[in-house]
């Protein structure tokens, strides 16, 4: 099935506890596994479905890489592009600065509505 929705192959069962864990166990992070074991007789079955997950966790490999966001870095970048017009416009004649200052200003107000 995970084949045809070309969806990774986990292997681990299906269970409340893998599901609830899916980001963190096949997911963009990295995951660290603790299994806890109990030297009780009584817990045998326990112990050992415990340590059947771990694993079965131990072999999935996860990529994890850096979320980055785009509009963070563009909106940056246009911030920087109108401090230097606006350091040009300084530079030139007071009567050029003013009229392209009102379109500067308008600029500024659709960069600052974007962040």
């Amino acid at each position: 099935r995970a084949l045809e929705k070309s969806e990774p192959f986990l292997p681990f069962r299906a269970s409340k506890l893998t599901h609830f864990l899916k980001e963190s166990l096949a997911g963009n992070s990295k995951t660290s596994m603790l299994a806890t074991l109990s030297p009780a007789a009584d817990n045998v079955a326990e112990t050992l479905s415990t340590l059947r997950f771990a694993a079965s966790v131990k072999q999935v490999v996860t990529k994890a890489k850096v979320n980055e966001d785009k509009t963070a870095d563009n909106v940056k970048a246009l911030k920087a592009e109108i401090a230097a017009l606006k350091s040009k416009l300084a530079k030139q004649s007071p009567d050029k600065a003013a009229e392209t200052s009102a379109d500067l200003e308008v600029k500024v107000k659709m960069v600052n509505k974007a962040s």
